[in-house]
């Protein structure tokens, strides 16, 4: 049986499936189109095979399919063995370990926990070089003092392999947040880079 985990104003809230993570069950909301109907605009996220630039996830979606954000792979070696599927040590009432272990599943993502890109600018068109901003946040982040320093020097120590600078190369796309009415996102279905969809808010298409 699967849950819908829903945010504070009741909408339901996406999910991500990293593609260095073998899941028994990936999402496909996809499936759901029929029933919903054609006079509906709809979110989905996608959570892609392995990771793609940012040239690439614009070729392989359709064109009329918006891409508004781009999921960003910035976990470390460290990071994906511990999401991955465990045996994890059982812990009692007074928090010691029991002796006794259970199989912990391969962590699935939330919206609140995946960094990315935002592709749409607050009118809704296109940004040129959407990775632009990212960049340089994560680079101003890192040398400024307070409550998130740690997190985004993090970020920048995975992604700039060592070189000292982070590059758009260096961006590795491994899911998006896409819109579009149900004709558009249905040619979505039978995409072999796409391995989970789950769906995110709904209204009315006019």
């Amino acid at each position: 049986m699967g849950f819908n985990f829903y945010n504070q104003v009741g909408h339901r809230e996406m999910t991500f499936y990293h593609p260095r993570i073998e899941y028994e069950n990936y999402p496909t909301d996809l499936d759901l189109l029929e029933d919903i109907g054609e006079n509906k605009y709809l979110e989905f996220a996608l959570s892609f095979d392995r990771g793609y630039s940012i040239k690439e996830v614009q070729q392989m979606l359709p064109g009329q399919v918006k891409i508004a954000w781009y999921w960003v792979d910035t976990y470390s070696e460290q990071e994906l063995a511990k999401m991955k599927g465990q045996q994890a040590k059982l812990v009692g009432p007074d928090g010691q370990p029991s002796g006794e272990t259970y199989y912990q599943k391969p962590q699935v993502l939330f919206a609140k926990q995946v960094y990315g890109i935002k592709a749409i600018t607050s009118n809704g068109e296109n940004r040129i070089e959407p990775w632009d901003d990212f960049i340089k946040v994560i680079n101003i982040g890192r040398q400024r003092k307070g409550r998130y320093q740690e997190q985004f020097k993090n970020l920048y120590n995975v992604l700039n392999h060592g070189k000292g600078e982070i590059s758009k190369d260096d961006l590795k796309i491994i899911g998006a947040v896409v819109t579009g009415d149900t004709a558009s996102l249905k040619q979505l279905r039978n995409n072999s880079c796409i391995k989970a969809q789950t769906l995110g808010i709904q209204i009315d298409k006019f």
